[in-house]
């Protein structure tokens, strides 16, 4: 198996080099900060990104700066075949693989904690559980996390069908395999492990009215996660997406696990140079043990956002957001309040400066004592 994946990949990257359509971009992030300031390192890493060829057939590899050492985050190549009806796009690698409009337009440079602080799925589940003590350790999503992020950088290869022009709208469909670290198979009878999960997703999009689409991701036997979400297009100032999720685990003589999600985001533009954002989630899980009471939790997050323009090449955003990470805990215990402001600069068409500050209160009421300040500044440039 992964000996195709590699001839498909060099077969990806001669193609994608034949087209001479060659990009690179470079992105850092510089952490500064004053006196009395507890300053924290930012979540994402410098990166280098290289990409060759086009829409149709190429492959990107993508390298991460952590701790002054190169490391490779992701590789992929595709092929796209042209067939009497509708087309086949071939793709393998190392990559993020979403389809859901997440409504992230505006967030620029900006990545993680710092605008989206989860992506649409689950944002609670169970971490790990030991049978033995009874312990359960909470977590952010287990099956369903990031649920249409089919490939979520692990090894795979996914076939994507399209076909476009022919009903009144466009279908496409994906279906992958993607490389798990297994699991034992339970009811075999033999001790079978399985280093191949099975992925899925069925879109349909109607220009003006209406975009579909359902993933199903099922990495290890009877571990099984789905997302159904969708978007109305009728609104030329409005982007909105809606959604639910949910995971199940049925874990023979253990336990029977579930989690579920259900997300909400809309963009819309006031005017020309200003726009809201705003991203909702609450989620919940339910683990019951054999021969034991079950335990659950819930958890939610918001956040809104300003955008607003001055003149073509300065951005101004200023974000909100508020976590609660167990509806269970202690009044504001487990729960973050965060405060981004921050200003873009197109010094060119392909140079941009973020700066900003974010100031958040953990576990603490909003505005009172000390909030962890932090001000990431990102230079992000293309040739």
């Amino acid at each position: 198996m992964k000996k195709i994946l590699g001839i498909m990949l060099v077969g990806a990257l001669i193609a994608g080099v034949a087209f001479a359509d060659v990009s690179f971009t470079y992105t850092g992030t510089a952490i500064l900060g004053g006196t009395g300031k507890a300053i924290n390192t930012a979540t994402r890493n410098d990166c280098f990104n290289l990409g060759f060829g086009d829409q149709a057939n190429g492959a990107v590899i993508d390298w991460d700066i952590a701790s002054g050492a190169l490391s490779l985050d992701s590789y992929y190549g595709w092929m796209t075949f042209g067939l009497p009806v509708g087309s086949l796009q071939v793709t393998t690698g190392k990559w993020a693989s979403r389809y859901v409009n997440r409504v992230n337009q505006d967030a620029g440079d900006l990545d993680g904690e710092y605008y989206e602080a989860f992506k649409p799925g689950v944002i609670i589940g169970v971490a790990s559980y030991v049978p033995a003590t009874n312990t359960i350790t909470a977590g952010t999503g287990t099956f369903a996390n990031d649920i249409d992020n089919l490939t979520a950088k692990k090894m795979g290869t996914v076939l994507g069908y399209t076909l476009d022009n022919v009903l009144p709208g466009k279908f496409m469909a994906k279906f992958g395999l993607v490389n798990d670290d297994g699991t034992y198979n339970e009811d075999s009878g033999d001790e079978v492990t399985i280093h191949s999960g099975f992925v899925g997703e069925v879109a349909y999009e109607q220009d003006k009215v209406v975009k579909l689409n359902f993933a199903l991701k099922n990495y290890n036997e009877k571990q099984y996660g789905f997302g159904l979400f969708v978007s109305p297009l009728m609104l030329d100032k409005l982007s909105a997406t809606a959604g639910f999720s949910m995971g199940m685990y049925n874990q023979k003589d253990t336990a029977d696990y579930s989690e579920w999600g259900v997300d909400f985001r809309a963009r819309y533009a006031i005017t020309d140079k200003v726009a809201v954002t705003t991203m909702n989630n609450i989620s919940g899980y339910k683990i019951t043990p054999d021969a034991k009471d079950s335990v659950d939790d819930k958890a939610m997050w918001n956040m809104v956002s300003v955008s607003a323009k001055a003149g073509d090449n300065i951005n101004f955003k200023a974000t909100v957001q508020n976590t609660n990470s167990s509806f269970k805990a202690v009044k504001l215990v487990s729960n973050v309040f965060a405060l981004t402001p921050v200003c873009e600069i197109q010094a060119s068409a392909k140079a941009k400066v973020t700066a900003g500050f974010d100031i958040r209160w953990t576990n603490a009421a909003p505005f009172a004592g000390t909030g962890t300040v932090r001000l990431p500044i990102y230079f992000s440039f293309a040739l």
